[in-house]
Formats: structure tokens, sequence, C-alpha cells
């Protein structure tokens, strides 16, 4: 069943409402200029205040006050980690076609030579005799631990592996979380 007549406005608001309106915005807009006045403060207490003063610096050794014999002490050598290239120990094409059916990877394998658990991106691309490229991806490689190393492979769509050749264009080693 329907009505003829159109359902009445609602009511006007109180007068007092459009003050209180007002207040709310003002309010709201205030909590959060505070809340990230205190998530800078939290920041800048966690993270040492982040820029210093010119002429100083945090890890420099202090120099030795007048009148002080002895030498700044020195600071003990650190085992060097081994860069990021020499984690990618091998990367190779490998044709397995069969009955002219063209089956060609990519091979790789990667050893994690620094202290911590790493992921890797790979990027390579190969390119025929003329220097075009014909192929290029990316491989990712998560969680690899300490010493631990990986060997895997991937799936190209090349048709022939003659003439080719394999180039790594980009190799990133990630802290993993």
């Amino acid at each position: 069943m329907s009505y003829p007549y159109p359902p009445p406005p609602p009511p006007p608001p109180p007068p007092g409402a459009r003050r209180s309106r007002g207040k709310t915005i003002l309010l709201s807009v205030l909590g959060v200029f505070a809340f990230l006045i205190a998530v800078s403060m939290a920041a800048a207490a966690l993270g040492g205040g982040g820029a210093e003063e010119p002429g100083t610096s945090s890890s420099a050794p202090a120099a030795p006050a007048k009148g002080d014999d002895k030498p700044p002490p020195k600071e003990k050598p650190e085992a060097k980690e081994k860069s990021e290239a020499d984690d990618l120990t091998s990367i190779n094409l490998d044709d397995r076609s069969e009955y002219g059916v063209p089956d060609i990877w990519v091979t790789y394998t990667i050893r994690n030579n620094s202290s911590k658990t790493s992921n890797y991106e790979v990027s390579y691309e190969v390119v025929d005799s003329s220097g075009t490229r014909v192929y290029n991806s990316v491989l990712w490689v998560t969680d690899v631990q300490p010493g631990q190393t990986d060997k895997g492979e991937d799936y190209t769509t090349l048709e022939t592996m003659e003439g080719m050749k394999l180039n790594v264009t980009g190799l990133d080693r990630m802290e993993s979380f």
C-alpha cells in the first residue's frame, strides 16, 4: 500500500547541535596533531634523534684530552662480509629439449655469505648473438639462512640456446624478517 503524500521532513536539529559539531571537528583535529607529535617523539627517542650537530659524529673515537699520553683505543677489525655479488655462485642456461620440443631453463646457486637470514632478487636477461634481448626475468629467493646454499631453476620461453648469452642485470640481498 502506498501513501499519496510524501513523508514528513525530519525535525530540525536542536539549537546547540551546530556548535557541538564544530567542537567535535576541532577536538578531532587536535587529537590527530597530538597523536602525530607523540609518534614523532617516540621515533626520535628510539632512533637516537636522527640528525647530528655539525662537527660531531657518534661513530668517531673521542680525541684524547690534552696531557693524555695514551693513544685512543683501536677498534677491533670486523670480519668483512662478502659482497652480494659473491653470493650468486652460478647461473646458467640449461637445455633440456627433447624430440624437437624446446625446454630451456635457467639454473642458479646462491650461497648466503652474510650473518643474517636473507632474501635475494636476481634480475637477468638473455641476449642473442646480435645483442638483442630475447628474454628477461627476475628470480626471488627467500629466507636463505647464513651459510646456507639454495639451488633452483626458472623456466624460460626460449626456443633455442644457439648464440644466446645470459647476463645478470641486477642482484639485491635484503635481510629477511
